[in-house]
């Protein structure tokens, strides 16, 4: 099965990642999503597309946290369990979960997520480092305050790390 349109309207013709607000503010976009009740956010600019969950391929000899590859337009793209990745016990993939599409410079993967919840539009000022000791954890790239609690900021070059995944699944 391949994964060719199931990209929901909402994610496509996005604004680009940045932008001039009034009087010259500059705004971040990011993408939304949920893993059980706490909400994360990556660029924009790094996430292609969002999708309904599809049929993944197993590949043999990956890490717990890989579960498998998808066929996207013909490129095999690597499907990460996000839970897994941050050490949270594993769910069994159902058709409400999403695959979140992202690209860095060299790799792409297909993040699966609970729910893209929303694109934001954050003032520059409001994207905070992370504290100190929470700068430790590697793929966490900024903190943004919301009424809900804390959104925090994944990078996504360091969600792929370089040889985790296999470059036969991941190189562009």
């Amino acid at each position: 099965m391949t994964a060719e349109n199931a990209a929901p309207p909402a994610l496509t013709n996005i604004p680009p990642a940045k932008s001039a607000g009034p009087g010259g503010n500059s705004h971040v976009h990011f993408v939304s999503f949920r893993l059980e009740r706490q909400l994360y956010a990556l660029p924009l600019a790094h996430v292609e597309r969002a999708l309904r969950m599809v049929a993944i391929t197993p590949v043999p000899e990956a890490p717990p946290w890989m579960l498998g590859a998808i066929d996207l337009h013909g490129r095999v793209i690597p499907v990460v369990d996000m839970r897994q990745r941050f050490g949270q016990p594993p769910k069994e993939p159902v058709p409400n979960d999403r695959l979140l599409i992202v690209q860095t410079l060299e790799r792409m993967a297909a993040l699966m997520v609970d729910e893209v919840t929303e694109v934001l539009e954050v003032p520059a000022h409001q994207v905070e480092p992370p504290a100190n000791p929470l700068f430790r954890a590697r793929p966490l790239a900024a903190v943004i305050r919301r009424d809900e609690g804390l959104i925090l900021v994944l990078d996504a070059a360091r969600l792929l790390p370089e040889g985790d995944l296999g470059d036969a699944v991941t190189r562009r």
